[in-house]
């Protein structure tokens, strides 16, 4: 039979359901009221919380051949020495365990949450952060996130970090760091630590960069290679530029350092690979890979804009 699952239990009434069943009503340290169905056939319970003695003895008393009682609680400890006596004179097993408390959105999530959506509510705010979005950049990601815009269930910034949707974004600190800039860049009289005005500052520089080099490529009709960083679109069209004017033709007595090049930018599937996917075909280090394209922007006469993107590559 399956076991009879019951919240926190704190009082206690008796009902009788249509079946003769003995149905005890008990009340939850959470405000959530229902009902225990005990019957002769009853061998397991399983409790939310340590429970009262007199609570025990209501549940042996309706349900005479009860073998285990199971108490899954926040609080540490082992069972209360009375409450192992009563199980073991009635020769019902007893187990602790300790169970994770779940923890809900607090006060000041809340209250950080109606800032930002106030600030979404003015439209000009609101087409900023949609820009952000469609940059790919991952503090706005993160932000819609946390405060769930899409309708998602709320998670702390632990757990969402333990997924890994945002590998940039290692620690709580800078977890809490990315949703201030955000917030400052959205309004810039709101106040954040030095640090996430730093960071809402970098926004503000980068995100005019990087507008104008969407706006020259989508004029330019040229598609992006699948997986490649949103900010090496302005130096990706003067690739695709050099490559449909054939300036590639310089490499030709470099046969390695043009299939590397061809390959890191998609001119030969439409996919964007990182350095070290393209080393651990090849065999060799990240950092050899790295050099060898160097060597092959420099003969492109690309080398300057490569370089003005050093910082934000991998």
């Amino acid at each position: 039979m399956s076991p009879t699952t019951v919240p926190a239990l704190t009082r206690g009434r008796n009902q009788t359901d249509n079946a003769g069943a003995t149905m005890v009503a008990l009340d939850s340290a959470y405000d959530d009221h229902s009902f225990l169905t005990l019957t002769d056939a009853t061998e397991e319970v399983h409790l939310a919380q340590v429970p009262v003695l007199w609570v025990v003895e209501k549940i042996f008393a309706h349900a005479p051949n009860l073998k285990r009682l199971k108490i899954r609680t926040t609080r540490r400890g082992p069972a209360p020495e009375a409450l192992k006596r009563l199980c073991k004179s009635r020769n019902v097993s007893i187990s602790l365990a300790k169970t994770r408390r779940q923890y809900g959105p607090g006060k000041k999530y809340l209250g950080q949450k109606k800032k930002f959506l106030s600030m979404l509510a003015d439209a000009t705010r609101k087409k900023l952060f949609e820009e952000l979005l469609v940059l790919d950049r991952e503090e706005a990601r993160y932000t819609a996130r946390y405060f769930c815009l899409n309708g998602e269930q709320y998670k702390s910034y632990r757990v969402l970090l333990r997924e890994g949707d945002f590998p940039s974004i290692k620690t709580v600190t800078g977890a809490v760091h990315s949703i201030a800039s955000i917030l400052r860049y959205l309004n810039p009289a709101y106040a954040v630590s030095d640090q996430a005005a730093k960071l809402a500052d970098d926004i503000g520089r980068w995100v005019p960069q990087v507008r104008g080099s969407v706006v020259k490529l989508r004029e330019r009709d040229i598609a992006l290679p699948e997986g490649m960083p949103k900010w090496f679109t302005n130096f990706y069209t003067e690739l695709a530029r050099a490559w449909e004017k054939d300036r590639f033709a310089a490499l030709s007595k470099q046969p390695r350092h043009a299939c590397i090049l061809t390959t890191r930018w998609g001119f030969e599937d439409g996919r964007f690979y990182k350095l070290d996917e393209i080393a651990e075909v090849e065999g060799v280090t990240k950092a050899y890979i790295g050099r060898m394209e160097k060597e092959a922007f420099q003969l492109l006469g690309l080398l300057t804009s490569y370089k003005t993107l050093t910082r934000k590559s991998e």
